[in-house]
């Protein structure tokens, strides 16, 4: 139907939308349920329209007897017609580099785990135990077989690890206080999360996809709140060789790391600017820390600082 459309009426579309979507208690009430996923639609939709037409204006034009732009040479770009998903444009995106892969985990982040279920229903659940064994993305993953995103996990061998910031700090605790048999987290906390996307602030599409048409990295998602994205694969189950029989020990790969540039300066991953809100880490006893760009003038690193949360204790489980 949005091909057909105007782009005054668009707009009129785009403005609805959007005034839907910012009213939380009416989106999220009873009334809407059966509506959320076509007003995702309608929003993707849009926003393809938006993007075909700004492609077609945008093209680098040449002299088709000239020798095509070397995309490599200094000060040029080719133009790209892949844009973020609606709602993050004021996001600019990095993609690391694979050497810099372990990087985005070396500060042990507290991350939100988004997996699929055999059923490819979405989940999200908090996790910590991620530990760097090379510079290239490897680590291992310690996983509690209760969880309810490990069916998931091991069904599909991937999942994304998203990185939330301290603005979702009660949040993070809540998701990590509720199981997904029993709770739709993705739609009760969509508003703090900031909803679902592909990897890199992309448009999801729709969902759940089918099989055949998923890329290398499996069915996966990423949560549009958070401030780095990491696509990652299970390379190895350790499990039978572990002491530990509560948890799953997964050897994994990123495949692929998405930051939101205002935690990137090129190498290291951390809040660029001192008013940039500090990303989460996990300092045990149920205590969050926060990694910020506050610089210890004697020792000349990055500080963690202790984060108090209002948070109810019992919420992490």
């Amino acid at each position: 139907v949005t091909m057909t459309l105007t782009d005054a009426e668009i707009r009129t579309c785009e403005q609805v939308v959007s005034s839907l979507i910012a009213d939380e208690e009416l989106f999220r009430s009873d009334d809407l349920k059966s509506l959320r996923g076509l007003v995702s639609q309608l929003a993707t939709s849009l926003w393809r329209k938006r993007k075909d037409k700004a492609c077609k204006d945008t093209q680098p034009v040449r002299d088709a007897s000239g020798p095509a732009p070397d995309s490599r040479r200094s000060g040029y770009r080719e133009a790209r017609c892949e844009e973020v998903a609606p709602g993050f444009s004021d996001i600019e995106v990095v993609e690391v580099k694979r050497p810099q892969f372990s990087r985005l985990l070396y500060t042990n982040p507290v991350c939100l785990l988004t997996s699929c279920g055999p059923d490819l229903r979405q989940n999200v659940m908090t996790i910590s135990w991620l530990t760097p064994i090379d510079n290239s993305g490897r680590f291992i993953c310690s996983m509690n077989k209760k969880r309810h995103s490990a069916a998931g996990v091991l069904h599909h061998g991937c999942f994304v690890l998203n990185v939330p910031n301290t603005s979702v700090a009660k949040t993070v605790l809540e998701v990590g206080g509720c199981s997904g048999a029993s709770v739709d987290k993705l739609e009760q906390f969509a508003a703090a999360l900031g909803g679902s996307c592909a990897p890199g602030w992309l448009p999801l599409g729709p969902w759940p996809p089918s099989l055949e048409s998923s890329n290398d990295t499996g069915p996966v998602f990423a949560l549009g709140a958070c401030v780095a994205h990491l696509v990652v694969k299970v390379t190895a189950d350790h499990t039978e060789h572990s002491t530990q029989d509560g948890h799953h020990i997964l050897e994994c790969a990123v495949l692929k790391g998405f930051v939101n540039k205002a935690y990137w300066n090129g190498s290291i991953f951390r809040p660029v600017h001192e008013a940039t809100p500090p990303y989460l880490t996990f300092f045990g006893s149920q205590t969050l820390g926060a990694v910020s760009s506050v610089v210890d003038t004697t020792k000349s690193l990055f500080g963690l600082v202790g984060l108090q949360t209002e948070v109810d204790t019992e919420l992490v489980k």
